[in-house]
């Protein structure tokens, strides 16, 4: 059995060491972390779409309200003409 002779390193030295081998090796969660950003961001962007398109229906409900609500106004007046023809007729 053969060993090595080490020197070994005191806490300041370790803690640098250990640093830069962190600092140099792509961490998992830094990529979590941009994952997550870049969902928050579609998330966002989906979110500004529905509303935009939750009011786009919205007029166009207002707009079909209005058009039924005018055929009914002519179709009550037609129907109230046509029974004061058959009364007085």
């Amino acid at each position: 059995m053969r060993f090595t002779r080490y020197t070994p390193l005191t806490d300041a030295a370790f803690l640098h060491e250990f640093r830069a081998w962190c600092w140099s090796r792509p961490h998992p969660l830094w990529r979590l972390i941009k994952d997550m950003q870049s969902l928050q961001r579609d998330v966002a962007g989906m979110s500004d779409q529905l509303s935009q398109m939750q009011k786009a229906v919205d007029s166009k409900l207002a707009a079909l309200q209005e058009s039924v609500q005018q055929a009914l106004d002519t179709a009550n007046k037609d129907q109230q003409q046509r029974q004061q023809s058959q009364t007085t007729a």
